[in-house]
């Protein structure tokens, strides 16, 4: 019989330690993981295509290292068309400037103009 707990606090640190277990970690992320591909229609296949297209390398930057949570799927948020994969980093910096074409273009600008 497993250990009794007592009160939310006490169950909330379990289910924390309790997550946190190799195991149980590698299951919850290949369940994420799985969704992920799920949401935007891909298949384990298409997805395994992505990355050879890619040549297993960021679409932005080339880098072959995604982060700690792998490979991002870019998409069109509008469409939800899969525009490539990127790095968390890439994923991220195109997250912030919310997908939009205008101020990436400024950023740059910006970038160009005090970089000389």
């Amino acid at each position: 019989m497993g250990k009794r707990l007592h009160g939310k606090a006490e169950a909330r640190k379990y289910r924390q330690e309790y997550s946190q277990r190799p195991h149980v970690k590698k299951a919850n992320q290949e369940r994420a993981r799985r969704q992920r591909l799920k949401e935007y229609g891909l298949t384990e296949q298409a997805f395994a295509d992505l990355l050879y297209e890619q040549n297993y390398r960021c679409a932005i930057c080339r880098s072959p290292e995604w982060g700690i949570r792998g490979p991002q799927i870019d998409h069109n948020h509008i469409t939800n068309e899969i525009r490539g994969l990127l790095c968390s980093k890439c994923n991220l910096a195109l997250g912030m400037l919310g997908d939009d074409e205008d101020s990436i273009l400024k950023v740059l600008h910006y970038f160009r103009r005090r970089n000389r």
